[in-house]
Order: structure tokens, then sequence, then C-alpha cells
């Protein structure tokens, strides 16, 4: 009874220790420290934000963006403004314990991320964006990153003008919001003169400064002039408070005098040779033919004087837009002043190079959706004419004028040509749509652009089908060159069994069956696989960005991304037939890039613990957008159908038959 009433004694302090919070130790550990042994780390170490759209293939951190304040994994908030033309941005988390899990957004609504490897694509629409990265630690405790993300109009970067004038004068040349010229002339007799200069995103807090002569001008109605020539700049700044742009304004007060001198000669977007002094009357200049017409600068010292141009002899009528030949051209000025008598001719010498006659792209590519790419392959989907394509070759080479690309999931594509001399003067897109043995209508160019040497479009594509884009460059010597890029969309059939079908079941073979336990394996390119089988019996298989990659073949450069899990609930532990479903479907088919390509259902038949034929057998498939599954019977067919084979007909949509 002693004995009893010891243990109850012990018990009792050890049962007051608990509830003190006293650290007594039982077993080597502290009582007060006592816990389930689940990790309760909800911490990430690093984050950062990339925006796709920025990609240069010759500097590997473009794409950064800067938050507001350094991450610290301490700091839950952080912010991140970014210009208008950034709609999409990535994030990239890394995980302080191997146990926890990284969600974009809630995590049971929303992505689940995979450690260190950049997230699907965040569209961002203008104003504030919150984007949160939730991060559950293996006990289920959860911590939120916030970041607000501060998508600008695109104004914000306007520094712009859209009406610049001298009242009672007119400016050289003349001024085109939309154009590129910044310095302009115009002669006044006044002693004062009044400017207006505003601001093309004023709404959105750009603002205009105005100096003359390098002073700042406080009252633009009746800004002061010397004599001879002023230096008006109306300097805009954008409401970014970096972006700015000068517009320079070049008056020349004239007054009555007895010479016939110039007080300003210059051919705009150039310079000649020797700089500008009245007493110098001959000039030379070199120009590209690129640069043909140009506009001419000329301003009489006296306001009395009169000018008069020609060019190789005959009188140029329109000083703004002067045409030259190809080699030596004589610009002559020919300035006289009626009230002395007094002539003075000037000549510039102007040389024309030989226009290039280069109309090659130095580059070739191919995106669909927001931010991901395919490859182009040298050839064209024609059999039996030697020009069909090497699968194998993604190389792009300015002499190979016929390319094709492999299109899934996106039924538009954005196509990127880089043009070998930036002097050329245009690239032209135009489609035309090939449907099979019935013949081809005009294809849809929904956009194009050509700026800097870099032309872009955007092409309408028809499941199915191939359609046949024409990239045309214009040299600058108006020599041209015709590229094609022939871009078939895969239907559901050859999505399917073309793309998601062989490399999955690939995969598939590398794991090993647990018998029943446990198996984890990460994917080759990104993402994990874990299958998970119970003694009830149940097998669950659960992909999270999984990504094994190309496995060799055909058209599935990059790989797939997968996300899902589903299980088989057999009969028994001896008899091992049911049935395989998805688990709280669908499974989502993505891009390498993390954008949604297709969404699968799977509804199997389990007979003896492996997949068997049986006519309620299959796996549902929402491809392109449409609601409506597309259901799929023959999933474990012994011989099951490939449209990539020998005589495919691209031009053809292909059919598994059912």
């Amino acid at each position: 009874m002693k004995l009893i009433r010891k243990y109850l004694m012990i018990y009792a302090v050890l049962f007051i220790a608990v509830l003190s919070g006293c650290d007594v130790e039982t077993a080597g550990v502290m009582v007060g420290d006592m816990d389930d042994g689940l990790s309760s780390d909800y911490f990430i170490t690093s984050l950062t934000v990339d925006a796709p759209s920025l990609y240069n293939e010759d500097d590997p951190n473009a794409t950064k963006l800067a938050l507001k304040y350094p991450f610290s994994p301490g700091e839950w908030e952080n912010e991140l403004d970014v210009p208008n033309g950034i709609n999409t941005i990535t994030v990239t988390a890394e995980k302080k314990d191997s146990w926890a899990r990284i969600y974009l957004g809630d995590p049971d609504f929303g992505t689940e991320l995979t450690n260190r490897d950049p997230s699907g694509p965040i569209s961002l629409e203008v104003g504030e964006n919150i984007v949160i990265i939730t991060v559950v630690a293996q006990d289920g405790q959860e911590l939120a990153y916030t970041i607000r993300v501060n998508r600008h109009t695109a104004g914000h970067a306007d520094a712009t003008l859209s009406e610049l004038s001298i009242n009672g004068a007119d400016l050289t040349p003349a001024f085109d919001p939309a154009g590129g010229n910044r310095s302009f002339s115009a002669s006044v007799n006044e002693d004062n003169i009044d400017v207006t200069a505003y601001a093309s995103a004023a709404g959105d807090g750009a603002v205009v400064e105005l100096r003359a002569n390098s002073d700042e001008v406080a009252d633009w109605s009746s800004i002061p002039l010397v004599s001879g020539m002023n230096v008006i700049e109306a300097i805009c700044t954008a409401g970014d408070g970096v972006t700015s742009e000068t517009y320079t304004l070049n008056v020349f007060r004239q007054q009555v005098t007895t010479t016939a001198d110039l007080v300003a000669l210059s051919i705009t977007g150039t310079s000649i040779n020797p700089d500008f002094d009245k007493d110098t009357t001959l000039y030379s200049v070199s120009l590209s033919a690129s640069m043909i017409p140009v506009t001419l600068v000329v301003q009489a010292e006296s306001s009395s004087a009169t000018v008069a141009v020609s060019v190789n002899g005959t009188p140029a009528a329109d000083l703004s837009a002067i045409s030259l030949n190809e080699g030596y051209n004589s610009i002559l000025i020919m300035v006289e002043n009626p009230d002395s008598g007094t002539m003075k001719d000037y000549e510039i010498t102007a040389t024309v190079s030989t226009a290039s006659a280069n109309a090659d792209l130095k580059s070739l590519r191919v995106g669909m959706g927001a931010m991901s790419t395919r490859p182009v392959h040298p050839g064209t989907f024609n059999r039996g004419d030697g020009t069909y394509h090497d699968p194998n070759s993604v190389r792009f080479t300015k002499s190979i004028t016929d390319y094709v690309t492999v299109i899934y999931g996106f039924s538009s594509i954005t196509v990127t040509a880089a043009v070998d001399d930036s002097a050329a003067s245009g690239v032209q897109f135009a489609a035309v749509r090939y449907f099979g043995t019935a013949g081809a209508a005009a294809g849809v160019v929904s956009t194009q652009n050509y700026t800097g040497g870099t032309a872009t479009a955007t092409i309408d594509l028809d499941a199915g089908y191939v359609t046949v884009v024409s990239i045309t460059v214009t040299a600058a010597s108006g020599a041209t060159k015709t590229y094609r890029l022939y871009a078939k969309l895969l239907n559901t059939d050859e999505f399917y069994w073309g793309i998601y079908g062989p490399s999955m079941d690939n995969s598939k073979e590398t794991w090993t069956k647990p018998q029943p336990g446990t198996f984890d394996r990460d994917g080759y390119v990104s993402g994990h696989v874990n299958w998970v089988v119970t003694t009830a019996p149940v097998s669950t298989i659960t992909l999270t960005n999984y990504n094994d990659g190309k496995l060799g073949y055909l058209y599935n450069d990059g790989g797939i991304v997968i996300n899902g899990a589903h299980t088989a609930d057999l009969e028994s532990i001896f008899v091992k037939d049911g049935w395989d479903y998805t688990l709280n479907p669908p499974f989502h088919v993505r891009t390498a890039a993390g954008e949604n390509v297709a969404e699968l259902d799977y509804h199997l038949r389990v007979v003896n613990a492996d997949p068997a034929e049986d006519p309620d057998s299959y796996t549902g498939i929402r491809y392109l957008g449409i609601e409506e599954w597309h259901l799929q019977y023959y999933s474990f067919a012994a011989n099951r159908p490939y449209p990539f084979d020998n005589v495919y007909n691209w031009f053809e949509p292909w059919s598994d038959g059912q």
C-alpha cells in the first residue's frame, strides 16, 4: 500500500509540474517541451519575382524584379511596382524546412509550388494585385507572405508631349505627337514669345518644365528672347519620376540687317561637317539610304533676307522631306538680302551610301500563352519532296527559310522575328490556313508590329490544321526575302496520344510500386511523385509540378508539368479489383513554364492490382478551353495509338478512331 501511495504521489507531482509549466524531465525529454514530433517551421528563406516578358538570352538576370524591401523570412508583407508593360509575373520561393509545403494562394484552392522552381504565370491587372504565398508546416500551421503588386497605367512612364507650339510661329519640322523628332527650329521678330507644351500623360502625373537659355521659365506666355539664337527646352517628366523627354526649340530672334548670313543650318537626325558657322559656306554629310528623305533646317540672320534651296539643281519645295540619290548630292542654299543686294551661297555635299540588300532574319521565336515557348524545326510538313523537317533539329539558320512548329493548348501564337540588319525598312506577316485536302483560306494575323529591328505578330490557329505564316523582310534597298513558318495546332487526340500519353507512360515505367509502402522520386526536370500503397488496400499516386522533360519523344521539348492525384480503391487485400479515380479532380497538365494546357479525370478499371481493359474504363480530357470532357477509352490498350508515325498527315486532323 505504501508503494502504491508513493507512485500516486510521484504522478501527482508530475501532473502539477505539467500544469505549472515546470521543466520536469521524463525519459530524457523536458515535460514542458514535449510535442508531437512534427516540425512547425513555416518560413521561406528566399522569395524572388520575375517578369518572363523581360527575358534576354544574353542576360540571365534580365527578368528579375526588385521588391520594395529586401526579402526577410520574418517580414511577411512586401510591395512591388511594375510598369504597365509587365502583365505577367512568376514567384519563386525556397522553404526552410523540407517537410513544409508552399502554395500560391490558399492551400485548399491554390496551386502547390515546387521548392525553388518558378510558379506558373500570375496575371496582373492595372492597379493593386495581391499575391499570397502560403507555407504550411509539417504540423499544419500556416504562414502567409503577401506581395502587393502595383501595375501602373500605360501613362505612368509616358514622358511625351501631346502639344508643343509657339504662338504665331511655325516649327520646323512640324510637331507631331506621335513622331520621334525632339529638336525644332523657328524664327520670330518679337521680343517675347508664348510657348504651349502639354504632357500626354498629365492625368498620370507627368509634368512639364520650361527652360529658356538654361533659366527656368515662370511665365510661359511671355518668354523674353535675346537677339539671335535662343534655346528653349520643354522637359517632360513622367509620373514615375524617372522617365523624361527633352524637346528643344531653337528660336532665332530675327533682326533687320544688311547681311546674307545664315544663323542655323542642319539636317535633322545627323551632323554636318564641320560644325555650322555662319562664315563657313562648304559642308559635307554622310547618310544611309534608310534616312532618306531628310529634313533641312535653315535660318537667315536678317528678317529681310530670303532663302532658296535646290537639290542637284532642282528647287526644293518641301524642306521637311528632301529626297536624295544614292551617292553624291549637292544641296545649295542661296541667301539674298534685297535691302543691300547682298547674296551668299552655302552648300552641303551629301553622300548617300548604297542601301543594304540584307533581308535576312537573325532569329525566329515562337511563344504561346503568356510565357511559354515552342521550338522551330528547319523544314516543312511536306513529305516526299525533300523538305520534310527533322524533329530533332531545333536550330534557326538565317539561310534556311522554311520552319515548322508544333503547338498545343493555345489557339494563337506570338511570332517574334529579329532582322539581321537593323537598317531593314520593314517586316510584314501574312497567314494562310490549310484545311487538309479541302483547300486553303486567308489566315488571321491579329496584331503585328515592327520596331527597333524586331517584328512581332499574333497568329490565330485552328485545332488539327496547319497555318503557314509568311514573314517578308524588306531590306533598306527594297530587296525582299520571305521566310515561312508552318504552325500545327494539335487537336485533343493528337495532344493526348502524341504528347501526354507517351511521356506519362515512360515516367510510370521508372517508378517502383510499393508492396505496400511509399515510393518517392523527384522529376528529372522538376517536381515530385509520391506513391503510397496501404494494406486497406488503397493505392494513391500524387504528382506535384512533376516534369521528366522530353524523354526522347518527338515534339515534347521542355516536357510537360503534371499536378494532381488519383487513388485506386480495391475490394480487399485478397481481391485486388476495383477502380482508379482522380482524387480531388481534375489533374492539371501544364507547359514547362507552368501554364495550363489541359485537365484530366481518371476513371480506370483495376483487375488484380493492375490496369485492365473495360468498356467503362476511360480518361477524360478537357483541352483548348472546351468545357465538355473528351473521353479516351484506350488508356491501357496493348497497342496504343500514336499520331506521329511515318505516314502521319500534318495537314489533316488525326483521330484515334473513337
